[in-house]
Formats: C-alpha cells, structure tokens, sequence
C-alpha cells in the first residue's frame, strides 16, 4: 500500500521539478522504475532541454573511456519491455501505463533512445565519469 502511494504520487512530484536528474549506471536501463520516471517526467510535459544525465561507472571499469561507451551501447538499444521489477503483476500493470501513454513501446523506446543519445552527447563530451562501488548485493532490490 506505501508503494502504490509512492507510485501514485510520482506525477504530483515530477510535475513540481523544473529538471529531472537521470543518474545513470550499468544496470539504469534494466530498473523499471527508472523507466516509469522518464514515462512520468515526459507524460506530465518535460522536455529533452530539462532532463540532464550524469553517469557513473562499476569500481572494475576502471577506464572511464569503455564505461562510457558500454552506457551508450545500453541507452541505444534501450526497450522499456525489458526493464525488471520484484513482483511480476507490478511490472505488467506498470508497462501496461506506459504503453497506453505511447501508444506503443517502439514510439516510447525511440523518444527515451533519442534523448539519451542527445544528453550523453553533453554528458560525455563536458563532464567527468562519476566513480561508484556497487556493491555485489542490491539492497534495495530491482525497481
């Protein structure tokens, strides 16, 4: 029940925020609800110009050069299909939103691939990779 009114009050937040931060490491496009804040951020009027992406890298890659371009590779072929959620009825109900919001997953998929290649072009050719330990175990689970 705390979860859905997290989920339900995404809107409500995002709408509130003049930019949205993407974060981004080995494992960003596989989260779903990582996936939901970009739906949420681009549903409720957010434009490409306000979203800015910052990366991080995996403590065993350590040059900043392959990290970069493994994170590119991942956000070109990036499909919100694909991202992963602990409980199984969460992922269908919550894919289910964002394909109804699109109309489809490709035109979905095309918007999030196109912004990405946009702000990584920004990220990478002006700001440091970001050094992060990920631990072996996800404490806070997939979503």
């Amino acid at each position: 029940m705390k979860k859905q009114k997290g989920i339900n009050c995404l809107p409500i937040f995002l709408t509130g925020c003049q930019r949205l931060l993407i974060v981004a490491g080995p494992t960003y496009c596989s989260r779903l609800w990582c996936v939901m804040e970009i739906f949420t951020f681009m549903r409720m009027g957010g434009t490409r110009e306000r979203i800015e992406v910052k990366m991080i890298m995996h403590k065993d890659l350590a040059d900043p050069a392959a990290a970069k371009k493994v994170l590119k590779r991942q956000f070109a072929t990036f499909d919100a299909a694909k991202a992963e959620c602990f409980l199984p009825k969460d992922k269908h109900r919550l894919l289910a939103v964002v394909e109804a919001g699109f109309g489809d997953f490709k035109v979905f998929n095309q918007h999030v691939r196109s912004i990405f290649d946009d702000r990584l072009q920004e990220t990478c050719a002006n700001l440091p990779t970001v050094d992060v330990s990920i631990s072996e175990r996800e404490p806070f689970g997939r979503c």
